[in-house]
């Protein structure tokens, strides 16, 4: 996982953004993993459009802006928070005279998933809080923490995310809980690729040893993580192999076959699709680091 701290430059820059995005961060993890955090005091008519892959919060500490999603748009305000889905195309944007400062977390995972179907954020997309500055500690703390660069702050970041996902239940939970089946094959099925994932194992074996359809087994990985359950997969093989390649114990043929590629040319064009080098390449940047 690479962290990077982004902060922009030139004319009005001391208003801007300071944060932390977790490139190649873990698709693999099962409960929560955070991908992005950040601060953000905005210029007039700033805006950001797009789509970031993982679930999104906003909290807006004060001023104002506006987000489209699809045909439908919103306004926010201070006090106010605002969800972004990892699969929605969306545009957002501070206003001309009151530009809105915000603070954001990103994150992925199945308890992510869990407790964001138990509020009301995914139906409503924009909610006002009753205690907005706890939930503005939170989200401090998770990037204050995240910010010291080490394996400690990165756990106690996490800490606070889980706090974070509690406190955001707490203002904005709904009274209806969703069914934790579909959470429970969803844990079922990555279980099942850890302890398999060194055979010549598909996803049809998955869906077997679960007894569920194939496309059902899709959309739940599509809901829960944002990928294919074949992306989730080949995303955990190329992790491992990563490690291995790390580890500097075996030739990139033996390890490719250890993670369960069969295929060293697919393997190298799935690595390099990754992590933008191949993995002989990878090798020998880790020697020349030496």
């Amino acid at each position: 996982m690479i962290k990077i701290i982004q902060r922009r430059r030139g004319p009005g820059s001391e208003n801007n953004d300071s944060f932390l995005n977790y490139y190649q961060y873990s698709e693999t993890g099962v409960d929560l993993v955070l991908t992005e955090c950040g601060y953000e005091k905005c210029d007039p008519c700033h805006y950001w459009e797009g789509r970031k892959g993982f679930h999104m919060i906003h909290l807006v500490l004060s001023g104002r802006g506006t987000l489209r999603v699809g045909d439908e748009e919103y306004s926010a305000r201070g006090g106010d928070v605002f969800y972004l889905n990892p699969d929605r195309e969306v545009i957002y944007r501070a206003d001309e005279n009151d530009p809105w400062e915000y603070r954001w977390v990103g994150f992925v995972g199945t308890k992510a998933m869990v407790a964001l179907n138990d509020t009301v954020l995914p139906r409503k997309i924009v909610t006002s809080l009753s205690k907005v500055e706890v939930l503005a500690e939170r989200m401090r703390q998770i990037y204050e923490c995240a910010s010291q660069g080490s394996e400690r702050g990165d756990l106690m970041a996490l800490g606070h995310m889980y706090f974070f996902l509690s406190e955001l239940l707490e203002q904005c939970g709904t009274q209806g809980r969703d069914s934790d089946t579909a959470a429970e094959y969803v844990h079922r099925a990555t279980d099942y690729i850890r302890e398999h994932y060194t055979e010549r194992l598909s996803i049809d074996d998955v869906c077997q040893f679960l007894n569920i359809s194939r496309s059902y087994l899709y959309k739940l990985f599509k809901r829960y993580y944002g990928v294919s359950p074949s992306s989730y997969l080949i995303r955990f093989r190329l992790e491992k192999a990563r490690e291995l390649l790390n580890a500097q114990q075996y030739p990139v043929n033996e390890v490719a076959e250890r993670v369960g590629f069969s295929d060293h040319p697919y393997f190298t064009k799935r690595f390099r699709m990754v992590y933008d080098m191949t993995p002989r390449e990878y090798v020998r940047r880790l020697h020349k680091d030496k």
